[in-house]
């Protein structure tokens, strides 16, 4: 077996003739708020040259949901394979691209690609990665563990899945009875957040969330690999840089460098081995032995400063679209049609409603110096969503967005769910609480 990883969650698999490719991503995603790194451009490109016999694609989410990758990078007939979601949306939008053969899979089943490969997907047992109460109970995410059939090698490939501990241990009691060892060779997880938090909120330390979150992120990374026991670890998922008007937020972005993840295993006397290998790193299994090496599809990135600078002019999505809705009053009915249908599809599922989320729109929300917004930029629109009541709610929750989002997200021409989590909007919340129903409630708000 050959792993390669080329960034976030995009890795290649190849055992012999079969070549298995998951959640290929290159470029933007969450309409520009997000630009892949290390590698930034030539996606499509890269992935025809990769030659992938099979697909796997996680979850709906566009950093590993790229519609130019699949719609230009793969022959239409290449098996796709997904979990069968119960919404079928992601089947859905991979047949929209022209695909032919997305195949869904029950989770917990292995299923042989070939002679070479067999996967089993894994589901996600919690909507975030904290493991709040969520009332919405999104089922969204997946991860994938693969095994060579000619060695019995296997790989768990977490992707950026928020699971449990106790969801590493059903992983690690599955893995037992898939081989005659039941020993994960290598795997992959993610640290950190792969989210809007702390970078967006401006109304908290920044600086000291951030090193909170990191602080928190390693301790479950190593209370992850003490259950698993791989022999390897190489750290994948989440990873992204945000290019063009909020580029000064990356300083806040509360992920882990390798540095930090290794010493602090090491410090914690971890036994796993650990591998660096983003943006193109290799590692392939000889005889039993692993050896490291280089793609040289990939060649070498510039430094992460470097390529934040190069891309600080990158204009988001929805501003090169077409002028939506010039007009007050339209907007105005937009809202409200979409505020009534938000709160009819709550009280259908009996969601207790304890918050207000406020919108505040600009025609270009811009940064200051200390990345608070600009004293020269103030609101366009405002809109408030909340149940009346003689009582404030508990928690609210305040958006500050251009304009041209705001209209999309309300036509359903953007998707909630990745601009909130995308580095396009600005929040402000009281009390500093995540409650994860607000966030993926919005996905409710629309026309």
């Amino acid at each position: 077996m050959k792993i390669t990883h080329f960034n976030n969650s995009f890795i290649g698999i190849q055992e012999s003739d079969t070549i298995l490719v998951c959640d290929p991503w290159v470029g933007t995603s969450n309409y520009g708020g997000w630009l892949s790194y290390p590698i930034m451009s030539d996606g499509p490109e890269l992935l025809r040259q990769i030659k992938p016999t099979h697909i796997y694609i996680s979850h709906i989410h566009q950093d590993h949901l790229d519609f130019n990758m699949l719609k230009n990078g793969i022959d239409s007939h290449t098996p796709v394979y997904i979990k069968a979601y119960a919404d079928g949306l992601l089947c859905r939008r991979l047949k929209s691209l022209g695909l032919e053969n997305v195949i869904e899979l029950e989770p917990w089943t292995a299923t042989r690609l070939s002679d070479d490969l067999e996967i089993s997907i894994i589901p996600t047992d919690a909507t975030n990665s904290d493991n709040l109460e969520d009332a919405i109970d999104y089922d969204i995410d997946t991860s994938i563990l693969i095994r060579s059939m000619h060695d019995d090698t296997l790989f768990y490939n977490n992707v950026d899945s928020p699971m449990t501990l106790k969801g590493f241990e059903a992983v690690r009691d599955y893995v037992k009875t898939q081989t005659p060892t039941g020993i994960i060779d290598i795997t992959c997880i993610s640290a950190g957040a792969a989210s809007e938090y702390p970078h967006c909120f401006f109304n908290v330390d920044r600086e000291v969330e951030k090193e909170r979150i990191v602080s928190a992120s390693l301790e479950k990374l190593s209370k992850q690999l003490d259950i698993l026991k791989p022999n390897i670890y190489f750290f994948a998922g989440g990873t992204y840089i945000i290019p063009g008007k909020y580029a000064a937020l990356n300083k806040f972005i509360a992920q882990p460098t390798m540095k930090q993840i290794r010493e602090f295993l090491q410090k914690n006397d971890s036994q796993t081995k650990i591998a660096e290998l983003e943006g193109g790193g290799t590692l392939e299994n000889n005889d039993g032995i692993w050896t490291q090496g280089h793609d040289p599809r990939c060649p070498p990135a510039p430094t992460k400063s470097e390529a934040i600078e190069q891309h600080q002019n990158l204009i988001f999505d929805y501003h090169q679209d077409a002028p939506l809705y010039q007009d007050a009053a339209a907007l105005d009915d937009l809202f409200l049609r979409a505020r009534e249908k938000y709160f009819n599809k709550l009280e259908a599922t009996s969601t207790q409603i304890k918050w207000s989320v406020t919108f505040n729109l600009y025609e270009e929300l811009q940064l200051d110096s200390h990345c608070r917004i600009d004293k020269s930029c103030t609101p366009c629109h405002q809109f408030v969503l909340a149940k009346e009541s003689d009582q404030a709610p508990p928690y609210t929750l305040i958006c500050h967005l251009d304009r041209q989002l705001f209209i999309g997200l309300l036509q359903r021409k953007y998707i909630w769910n990745l601009a909130v989590s995308g580095s396009v909007i600005l929040y402000e919340r009281q009390p500093n609480v995540f409650l994860p129903t607000i966030p993926f409630s919005l996905n409710y708000l629309a026309a």
